[in-house]
């Protein structure tokens, strides 16, 4: 007769879950609790919490070597071996496998995957959020520098444009003073005809003052 196949996928690991379920009306009312010697219930339950954290779980070698001594009976094992054993089918896949144990690492495998997903949703919103608002903020400091940029070249703060620059461009000005302004880094004018010349005002007004060596902008 053909072996059944395992109850559980082979990638089943729950080694990182510290905690076992455990029915207690369950337990004490089982067969297994009724009949069994105290040291054929301890290799059991000792063969229980072996089988939790194996690969996969629920599942363990069917190996008497292996089986003596996760279960705790040592040389004693073929004495207590079939109580021990009570519950675990041989599958197809050579392993051992303990019906009630199976159920809750199906359980527990569920909760474990639905975790993960969540938490993979999670990150992907999140790195989500990060790009849209990096790419916002890069664009707001593009225009914050091209603003920038552009407002240093008028006023003469920009890279080149602190020198002094002693007088006026702007017809017979002449006015001397520092911190002139330039429309694209060409001629310099004072503050007042700098307005003008910017904003295309044929009649400027005259300088704010002449020869004090400072003007506002």
């Amino acid at each position: 007769m053909a072996l059944p196949e395992p109850p559980v996928p082979p990638d089943v690991d729950l080694r990182n879950f510290k905690f076992m379920p455990l029915e207690v009306a369950r337990l004490r009312d089982s067969e297994l609790a009724s009949v069994a010697s105290g040291e054929e219930f301890k290799a059991a339950v000792m063969l229980w919490c072996a089988a939790w954290h194996q690969i996969p779980a629920g599942s363990v070698p069917n190996d008497d070597r292996w089986l003596a001594h996760h279960s705790g009976a040592g040389n004693n094992w073929a004495k207590v071996k079939n109580e021990a054993l009570r519950g675990f089918t041989e599958c197809s896949d050579g392993r051992l496998y303990h019906d009630v144990v199976v159920e809750k690492v199906r359980e527990s495998w569920e909760m474990k995957r639905a975790q993960r997903e969540r938490t993979k949703s999670a990150t992907q919103a999140r790195w989500e959020r990060n790009g849209q608002r990096n790419g916002q903020e890069n664009i707001r400091n593009g225009y914050r520098n091209g603003e920038n940029f552009v407002r240093n070249v008028h006023q003469g703060i920009g890279p080149d444009k602190t020198k002094d620059f002693n007088t006026c461009s702007y017809l017979n000005c002449q006015a001397t003073g520092t911190r002139s302004r330039s429309t694209t880094g060409g001629p310099w004018y004072c503050s007042p005809h700098f307005e003008a010349v910017f904003h295309g005002i044929e009649a400027a007004p005259e300088p704010a003052s002449k020869g004090n060596g400072k003007f506002s902008d």
